[in-house]
């Protein structure tokens, strides 16, 4: 994602529910920069040590194993608010008023479905991580295994003020929807990105 997306805010419900769930995410999302950081320091201190001293950090495999999910998802809501995720914009982007807010909505509704399926799914696997069952690691994994379940809800109730959106602008034939990425066309998205990297 190069740059900010164009998410439109006002006083409405729905907008000051979306500026009190991205400052969540916002904060997620710099949480999993910081793990980055930390893995990536980690890995400079555990090769300097093994190379220069042979003394390399014993939990070294585990630790970068279960940082794997804090990397993944810690941005995965922040990206589905800002629309950073893949999109199919050449094809939604052809309709215009109610037609656009309906593919909108459907779209945001089959998230929501499958969102709601990987949060179960994820919800039990980290309820079976807690009965410590895996031995084979040192560190426990149900830490890592929360982080995916927090994150799933999270995208949860993205998606469902997503849905909401693109369904208020479907019915009462909204032209800017707030709390939604908006389809921005090429040239203006060239602009910004050029402004961005300048």
């Amino acid at each position: 994602m190069a740059v900010a997306s164009s998410i439109l805010s006002d006083s409405s419900l729905l907008s000051r529910l979306d500026r009190c769930l991205f400052k969540l995410e916002t904060a997620l999302a710099i949480a999993g920069g910081a793990v980055i950081f930390a893995v990536v320091l980690m890995a400079v201190v555990n090769i300097l040590g093994r190379t220069l001293f042979d003394i390399p950090i014993p939990i070294y495999d585990d630790l970068s194993s279960l940082s794997l999910p804090f990397i993944a998802f810690l941005g995965f809501s922040y990206t589905l608010r800002e629309g950073g995720h893949i999109r199919m914009d050449l094809l939604v982007g052809r309709f215009k008023g109610r037609m656009l807010w309906f593919m909108e909505s459907g779209f945001a509704l089959l998230i929501v479905l499958m969102t709601i399926i990987l949060l179960i799914g994820t919800y039990h696997d980290f309820i079976k991580s807690t009965e410590g069952s895996n031995t084979a690691n040192k560190i426990p994994e149900w830490p890592a295994r929360l982080v995916i379940v927090v994150m799933f809800a999270v995208a949860l109730c993205r998606s469902l003020l997503q849905f909401l959106s693109f369904g208020k602008a479907f019915i009462y034939n909204i032209d800017h929807p707030v709390a939604v990425p908006l389809i921005e066309d090429p040239a203006a998205l060239a602009l910004k990105e050029a402004e961005s990297v300048s």
